[in-house]
């Protein structure tokens, strides 16, 4: 696999030079669902402390995904944006073809489908060099399936103050 438990991703939000806030992707754990190993994704979109004062923001997005199928079991969000509040979640039943969400809608969906955070590591555990386009299906919490398209358009060395990287 190209990410393991513990892996934590951690990039700073600017405005005019100065670190806004946050964004964190990380796979928080291992865990267990319907008896079948799960990875524990987060991610966190927070504000920095001085600009809290203006606008809080603190989002936290988790995702339960198959470690062996790579698909999702269940999605939940909670969003801290300023005045606005909202949680929901998603329970996904992948061989039904079905998810269930938090006010007991039932949204038709492919098997096995992505939600909109593991659709991400779903992406890294397929990468093919040589496939130029990768199609992946997901749902929102919308209730709404769509198919991303992931197209190779290049390769570069990046430099950053963590060394040097080879990118697609």
């Amino acid at each position: 696999r190209p990410f393991g438990v513990g892996e934590k991703l951690v990039y700073a939000v600017k405005y005019f030079n100065v670190v806004a806030g946050y964004g964190i992707l990380e796979i928080a754990g291992i865990g267990e669902i319907h008896g079948r190993k799960i990875y524990k994704l987060r991610a966190t979109a927070k504000t920095a402390p001085f600009f809290e004062t203006f606008y809080r923001v603190h989002d936290i997005i988790e995702s339960y995904m198959d470690v062996m199928g790579m698909f999702s079991w269940k999605y939940t969000k909670k969003l801290e944006e300023g005045k606005y509040r909202n949680e929901t979640y998603m329970d996904f039943f992948p061989e039904e073809k079905y998810v269930l969400r938090k006010d007991g809608t039932r949204c038709n969906t492919p098997s096995f489908v992505q939600d909109v955070l593991s659709e991400f590591y779903y992406f890294r555990a397929v990468f093919d060099p040589d496939v130029k386009e990768t199609y992946i299906d997901v749902t929102s919490d919308e209730c709404k399936t769509y198919q991303i398209v992931v197209k190779v358009v290049g390769y570069e060395k990046v430099t950053v103050d963590a060394g040097e990287f080879d990118c697609v």
